[in-house]
């Protein structure tokens, strides 16, 4: 028999131990889960955010690239006889320049288009956040009526099983007093 307890307990000792790696796996389990999703949520905000510098970057090559409208009116009016292709090499460096200065001052002002793309998306984030908020108060709301409803029903029932208590209270000493006597000989008996 003693041999047996102690198997029985070594066991139940091993069991115990398992029973605590078990539980120290599942947390650990359950942060990496945690880590994961915010790296998978910072990951998708970072290719966004590529997406759309590569996408600037595509604007500032193509405007560097273009000739700004001005000159070409510009040469219309002049009735130059040349192709309007054909730039000089002074032309060139000003309407690079020229392009330039106006994609920087887009930048300061933050009106280019990736700056509004980025403005856009981030609205989109707060909409989304804001609509997931709502939803949450809303059940929130639900869940503290029902709360609310069971406290009245808690309070009630507590009120008629006190009331009920205190007439079986009342009941059993009259049971009590029958049964020693003491009512029978004062000719009163309470109904039962």
């Amino acid at each position: 028999m003693e041999s047996y307890k102690n198997q029985i307990s070594e066991l139940e000792g091993k069991v115990a131990g398992r029973t605590q790696e078990l539980e120290t796996v599942k947390f650990e389990l359950e942060q990496t889960r945690t880590k994961l999703r915010i790296t998978s949520e910072e990951r998708a905000k970072d290719s966004e955010m590529l997406e759309l510098y590569q996408e600037r970057m595509r604007e500032l090559e193509l405007s560097s690239h273009r000739a700004p409208r001005t000159s070409q009116v510009d040469d219309a009016r002049e009735g130059a006889a040349r192709n309007v292709d054909e730039f000089t090499e002074e032309e060139l460096v000003g309407e690079e320049s020229f392009a330039l200065n106006e994609e920087l001052d887009d930048a300061i002002t933050g009106t280019t288009m990736t700056d509004l793309k980025l403005q856009i998306r981030k609205l989109q984030r707060e909409f989304q956040s804001t609509k997931q908020n709502e939803a949450d108060a809303s059940r929130i709301l639900v869940l503290e009526n029902l709360l609310d409803d069971a406290n009245r029903m808690k309070s009630r029932y507590e009120a008629d099983y006190l009331a009920a208590h205190r007439e079986k209270l009342m009941l059993q000493r009259d049971l009590e007093e029958i049964r020693s006597g003491k009512a029978l000989g004062d000719g009163y008996v309470r109904a039962l």
